[in-house]
């Protein structure tokens, strides 16, 4: 509701370009809504069910009308189908709801989600999470200003709700990060974590983050995991020295990464190494 305009604002030159108009979108939409009916495809076994309806579309077409599928609520994410992800109709995997919400309601939500659970966050950084304008993210912030507290560190002003109020983790925590994790890319300004140098290890300016370790608030290298004979070998790459980390810590580290793997019918052994 808040940034589907502002996505579609954006999509129009390429959807010119392509010869995408509203009325070829909604054909292409009901084409899609009608081969996932009680069903999940992947991106290429859609590109082959549009096809046959008759539209020649290459593969960077297909990707804008599947754009437009997710902006219009048609599709979401289905199953994974081996390693390859499907769409699923979005009124199939989404219990429907009857609430109404007017802009400023929907504005207030969403400040309300960030800020209790990204805290402490600038200004910019919710407009860059958010994708909104800045003066709608100003209004939003006004909308919970009685429930946010603000500190100002390094001629920065951050807000932070007032659920954190009194809460401080003071024990030491080590933990291994998937590739876009939130604690990175939701924020603007990432140098409060992370040294500008040390910047492309983490994230390339193409948009793409890696997986990392963080440890005490700081994060302090890259990981990776690779499986050799039915073995799940996890690697850790420090950027600088390696600090010194109690051994529990990264024993638990290690057994988050299994129990991620739990379910798995064939589930490998773990084993861990430094670089």
């Amino acid at each position: 509701y808040l940034s589907v305009p502002r996505v579609k604002t954006a999509m129009r030159s390429y959807d010119k370009d392509l010869g995408l108009t509203e009325a070829f979108i909604a054909r292409t939409n009901s084409i899609i809504e009608k081969a996932l009916q009680g069903n999940s495809l992947t991106r290429q076994e859609l590109k082959d069910v549009i096809n046959r309806a008759g539209i020649d579309a290459d593969n960077r077409t297909v990707n804008h009308i599947m754009m437009h599928a997710e902006l219009d609520g048609v599709v979401c994410n289905g199953e994974m189908k081996g390693k390859k992800q499907t769409y699923a109709l979005l009124q199939e995997k989404v219990p429907k709801t009857t609430d109404q919400f007017d802009k400023e309601e929907c504005l207030y939500k969403l400040a309300f989600k960030y800020f209790r659970s990204h805290g402490p966050a600038t200004l910019q950084d919710f407009v860059w999470w958010s994708g909104l304008t800045a003066t709608e993210c100003r209004f939003a912030i006004n909308l919970i200003k009685a429930e946010l507290m603000t500190e100002t560190f390094d001629s920065r002003e951050y807000f932070i709700h007032q659920s954190w109020k009194g809460k401080n983790e003071s024990e030491p925590v080590l933990r291994l990060l998937p590739a876009f994790d939130e604690y990175l890319i939701s924020y603007k300004n990432r140098t409060d974590v992370l040294p500008l140098e040390h910047h492309p290890k983490a994230f390339n300016r193409f948009g793409t983050f890696y997986p990392v370790i963080l440890y005490n608030g700081k994060i302090i290298g890259n990981w990776s995991r690779s499986i050799k004979k039915n073995t799940i070998q996890i690697e850790m790459d420090f950027f600088e020295k390696k600090p010194r980390i109690p051994v529990k810590l990264i024993q638990q580290a290690e057994a988050q990464i299994d129990a991620f793997y739990r379910g798995l019918s064939h589930r490998p052994a773990l084993q861990c190494r430094e670089k």
